[in-house]
């Protein structure tokens, strides 16, 4: 096999996923110039 971690060629199903953040990482603050976040 050329991979022995089977996460390398597929993406994992609902179940086997991780917990998510109950909160986003950056909330997308406004852009200093453009003013959009």
């Amino acid at each position: 096999m050329l991979f022995s971690n089977p996460f390398k060629n597929r993406l994992p199903s609902d179940a086997e996923a991780l917990a998510g953040r109950d909160v986003a990482i950056w909330d997308g603050a406004p852009h200093c110039v453009l003013g959009t976040p």
